[in-house]
């Protein structure tokens, strides 16, 4: 064999495995399962909640960036409680929930961070089943108010 035979096998042999893993990866991310958006309750009094590893659901199951408890202490907490519309489902980003929204604007307009809002959103959800659904969270805070599409 010629060094221009082995030179050519090698290429040959380099453009299959590179090919390989290429198409491979293409398949991997195309027939990934996606990531569901609710998971089946450990709680009894529920059915479903929301998948803590879901894009933008936080390790206590809500709607919202990850709290560290220990930050929000000192801040009146107003717990938000309902269906999708308080999940604000048709938004892609935290940022454009109503709930962050209020957030927002009381802070903005006290001049200082005071509140917290918590979204406890979660779509299909009744008043029965938010109720169970957040009690256990222990957040402990100031105001609840629930809003439900009709």
């Amino acid at each position: 064999m010629n060094t221009h035979k082995i030179r050519d096998i090698i290429i040959i042999f380099l453009i299959i495995v590179v090919s390989f893993f290429v198409i491979g990866e293409f398949l991997a991310r195309i027939l990934k399962e996606p990531v569901p958006m609710f998971v089946k309750s450990e709680n009894k009094k529920l059915v479903y909640e929301l998948n803590k590893y879901y894009e933008g659901i936080n390790s206590f199951g809500m709607r919202d960036k990850e709290i560290d408890k220990n930050e929000i202490k000192e801040l009146y907490k107003i717990a938000i409680i309902g269906d999708s519309h308080v999940y604000s489902i048709k938004v892609k980003k935290i940022e454009e929930t109503f709930p962050y929204g209020i957030e927002e604007y009381i802070n903005h307009n006290i001049g200082k961070r005071i509140v917290k809002v918590l979204n406890f959103g979660v779509p299909g959800y009744n008043t029965r089943v938010s109720k169970n659904a957040v009690f256990g969270l222990n957040f402990l805070p100031g105001f609840w108010t629930c809003k439900y599409r009709l």
